[in-house]
């Protein structure tokens, strides 16, 4: 249930923000798409993180993942933080970078949660 509404609530954040970019000249919302798949998947990922009831591996991958995707956007905020003039390219490669560093992070914090779970006595 968790994942349900984790999924259905940030995949209409996406597409609410995906409208708000959309070109009004365009017949289908590319934006609004795009947006709310992107927004989707992280809280498809989210929902599968705190639905989690025991240890799995997916756990590390879903962390992973879920980070990878929220880092996209952390990387090109931090890059027009830092240059608001920036190319197309530049943005595509801060948005990369986020990722590659926001699945970095994500990894790590499955692993020391998958360890701290196996930690704990069973109830």
């Amino acid at each position: 249930m968790k994942k349900a509404i984790w999924t259905l609530a940030l995949a209409a954040a996406g597409g609410i923000l995906g409208l708000k970019s959309a070109d009004p000249r365009n017949i289908f919302p590319w934006d609004a798409l795009i947006g709310a798949l992107w927004a989707g998947g992280i809280g498809y990922g989210f929902g599968t993180i705190f639905d989690t009831k025991r240890v799995n591996r997916p756990i590390v991958f879903a962390w992973t993942m879920t980070l990878a995707l929220v880092g996209i956007f952390f990387g090109q905020l931090i890059g027009a933080a830092v240059n608001p003039y920036l190319r197309e390219w530049q943005v595509d490669a801060t948005g990369a970078v986020g990722a590659c560093c926001g699945a970095l992070l994500g990894y790590m914090v499955g692993r020391i949660q998958r360890r701290r779970i196996l930690s704990m006595p069973a109830s």
